[in-house]
């Protein structure tokens, strides 16, 4: 889980070094979303390659992780949209 919010964290800094403040916010939570859906998907795709693999054995694992991996990444595209980080500058 440490890697998921060093990633985040670096995220906003360079969002707050090119836009200030407040995007640099909202990016971090962007970020941490992004990290985390990323971690899911792959907790999910070595579970069902492990459960897989022990009822049915190796060759079927490994086609089992071919197939989860097909699927996650199909789940993991259909992301919500996100919202428009404003760049302008009160004048």
């Amino acid at each position: 889980m440490g890697w998921i919010i060093f990633m985040a964290a670096l995220g906003a800094l360079a969002l707050f070094l090119r836009y200030g403040g407040a995007p640099a916010r909202r990016g971090f939570w962007i970020a941490m979303q992004t990290m985390c859906r990323v971690a899911a998907m792959c907790i999910i795709m070595l579970a069902v390659t492990a459960f897989t693999t022990l009822l049915a054995g190796a060759e079927f694992g490994l086609i089992s992780l071919l197939l989860s991996g097909l699927l996650v990444t199909r789940l993991g595209l259909q992301e919500p949209p996100r919202a428009h980080i404003d760049t302008r500058r009160d004048r």
